[in-house]
């Protein structure tokens, strides 16, 4: 997996630096942006985000079946070559 991006097609322009941040809450998040940040990326509502799905699945009984939808679509943990090891 190459982490290069694909180069756009099209006339060329100047492009601006945009770097995503990453804050730990939602005051530091404000100051980020209030500072000119383009993306805060705020790690405990992204995990609340992608939690809530499992949450409502535990809670119909189906955990067992949301697991095996995501395996089925992003293969299973252990087998996985993960970028952020």
């Amino acid at each position: 997996m190459s982490a290069r991006r694909p180069r756009r097609s099209g006339p060329s322009r100047p492009r601006q630096r945009q770097v995503p941040r990453r804050s730990h809450s939602s005051e530091s998040a404000a100051q980020l942006y209030a500072a000119g940040a383009d993306y805060v990326y705020l790690p405990r509502v992204e995990n609340a985000r992608n939690l809530e799905p499992a949450i409502i699945a535990a809670l119909d009984g189906m955990l067992a079946a949301h697991r095996a939808k995501i395996e089925e679509a992003e293969g299973k943990r252990r087998d996985r070559k993960e970028v952020f090891a």
